[in-house]
């Protein structure tokens, strides 16, 4: 499997569909119902990435992503941006 998905939660911990999320330099996808984007990765390595909720964009310069996993993204308002390595497995 050379894909792996992210599931984008808002604030409040529940899915957010139609969440754009950008890997940056191989694809872009758009989070389904269940608030979960799959994408494309070539192997393990350290990745950056956007993602893109109702407008407001958070990059994420630095995540370590790896084929056949699942993550998932929280966001923190109290810190929107310069987090590095947020994303937890599920």
């Amino acid at each position: 499997r050379q894909t792996a998905t992210l599931l984008v939660l808002d604030e409040h911990d529940a899915p957010v569909a139609g969440a754009d999320v950008l890997l940056a330099g191989l694809s872009r996808s758009k989070t389904n119902r269940q608030g979960i984007a799959k994408f494309y990765l070539p192997g393990p390595d350290i990745y950056a990435l956007a993602v893109t909720v109702n407008g407001r964009e958070e990059v994420l310069y630095e995540e370590e992503l790896d084929q056949g996993e699942r993550y998932v993204y929280r966001p923190n308002p109290a810190k929107p941006a310069g987090r590095y390595f947020i994303l937890t497995q599920r």
